[in-house]
């Protein structure tokens, strides 16, 4: 599946794979038989009348295209919160590791844009644990062999959910979902995938998941300080972690602490606090 696709490159794509709505028809008909009647010896008058229908109907197309993916970007948000009100540890950590998977991206040197799809496409690496009983979800101590089989199976569940063509951000959704506890060895889960057979948006969500859980408390664990969490991506490069993202990772160390330090306290969230928490 694709990675990342740019904006303008999803968008002509889109245009030749759908045709253009009816109710734009009649108008492109309607001047293209102006042209040729008006028009007919004429090829420069011609072909700019016909460029300007062209530019208009794919101006519509585009529009529409923007709506559905605004659309669908809100959707994805109500996903999130959703799995954060069944987890309350995922209500900060969703959106630090969503900035610190944006930035690395930066770092990439990915467009704004590409870096703007991982940043609402990595809250989403969660989602399936909408699916996990609160049991085991909330469970202090470690977990069974049958409770972490049940734990892991969240990454199909949240593939699931995201499946389908339905855009770059779903799409870049559900390669996060599903492959984000990968690891560059093969060792991860589900598929034991290896180095580049992980898609790159999974690789980088990988390193910001597991870096925003060293820093944060956790009921199962003490939060470890800056220093240490960066110490321990930088131990993983070439088995847990892809080298080459650790490098953009380490090479923006200034900016992922800024995010740390502009987010409330790495902590546990009081769920039932936050359950019934005003929904601004």
């Amino acid at each position: 599946m694709i990675l990342v696709r740019s904006a303008d490159n999803y968008y002509k794509m889109r245009t030749r794979e759908k045709p253009v709505g009816l109710s734009l028809k009649p108008l492109a008909i309607a001047t293209a038989v102006f042209a040729l009647v008006l028009c007919p010896i004429n090829p420069i008058i011609l072909g700019s009348v016909l460029a300007g229908a062209t530019i208009y109907l794919f101006s519509q197309q585009a529009k529409t295209e923007r709506k559905l993916e605004q659309a669908q970007i809100e959707v994805l948000r109500r996903l999130a919160r959703a799995a954060e009100h069944k987890d309350g540890a995922l209500a900060g950590h969703c959106e630090r590791m969503a900035r610190i998977a944006q930035a690395v991206g930066r770092s990439l040197g990915w467009s704004d844009r590409q870096a703007e799809i991982i940043y609402l496409a990595a809250k989403l690496h969660d989602v399936g644990k909408i699916g996990i009983p609160d049991s085991i979800l909330q469970k202090p101590g470690p977990l069974t062999l049958e409770e972490n089989e049940l734990m892991r199976s969240h990454v199909w569940l949240g593939a699931n959910l995201l499946a389908g063509d339905l855009g770059p951000v779903i799409e870049t959704a559900h390669d996060i979902a599903l492959a984000h506890h990968e690891r560059w060895d093969g060792t991860g889960y589900p598929q034991s995938m290896t180095g580049h057979e992980i898609p790159l948006s999974a690789r980088i969500a990988a390193i910001s998941d597991v870096f925003d859980a060293l820093v944060c408390e956790r009921e199962y664990k003490a939060k470890w300080t800056a220093d240490e969490s960066f110490s321990e991506i930088e131990r993983l490069s070439g088995t847990h972690f892809d080298p080459d993202v650790v490098a953009a990772f380490l090479r923006i160390r200034p900016e992922i602490e800024r995010i740390l330090a502009q987010t409330a306290d790495p902590k546990v969230v009081d769920l039932q606090a936050y359950r019934t928490r005003k929904v601004v």
